[in-house]
């Protein structure tokens, strides 16, 4: 008769093999790795829904307009922002050719001069330069808050971000021209017929 005092302990044993056995790959090869996303599928991701995906070129050479336009709108609207405490946001849409289009002004608390003085210092950067030569309409959205209380505590904050239009059509260059290909040469009688033609 088996002895199930020693039986016990072997099955268990052999069942741990097994198991240690199906976790380690075939040949000793590492597990496989996942494949990361490719380029456009990771940006595809990150786009936030309603908003165009946009290019690493692109976003830099927003970065360098807005860095440009910034002191044009900020050094007018500080000179006029009225005192106490004011959060307003400017809205616009700005096109290829840097017109603007569109403009909206909300405040907290509402304040029609807190409105008017970021109207001003937008108008007052007018024309705005044009945008990137690959990009198409954009939303610009300025956020001004200030806190000025007399006679010289004041602290401001300027914000400028730049989102493209979803569904707007990027400006595309001209059409190369297309040069007219050769004629083709005329082809050179056969040496018999040249034979005739001197009889």
């Amino acid at each position: 008769m088996l002895n199930s005092e020693r039986l016990v302990p072997s099955i268990a044993l052999a069942v741990f093999a097994f198991a240690v056995g199906l976790s380690e790959p075939a040949n000793g090869a590492p597990p496989p790795k996942a494949k990361p996303a490719s380029a456009p599928a990771a940006a595809a991701k990150s786009a936030a829904p309603g908003k165009a995906p946009v290019s690493a070129a692109l976003t830099a050479a927003y970065k360098t307009y807005v860095d440009q336009l910034r002191p044009k709108i900020y050094n007018t609207w500080f000179e006029k922002f009225p005192f106490g405490k004011n959060h307003v946001v400017l809205t616009v849409v700005v096109n290829q050719d840097g017109s603007a289009s569109g403009l909206e002004l909300s405040s907290t608390p509402k304040s029609g001069e807190a409105e008017q003085a970021a109207n001003d210092a937008f108008n007052a950067a007018q024309p705005l330069p044009g945008l990137p030569a690959a990009s198409p309409p954009c939303k610009l959205v300025i956020t001004m808050d200030s806190n000025a209380n007399p006679p010289a505590d004041c602290k401001t904050n300027f914000a400028m971000k730049m989102d493209p239009l979803p569904g707007a059509s990027t400006p595309m260059s001209a059409p190369a021209a297309v040069e007219p290909e050769p004629a083709p040469a005329a082809e050179s009688a056969p040496p018999a017929e040249k034979a005739d033609e001197k009889k």
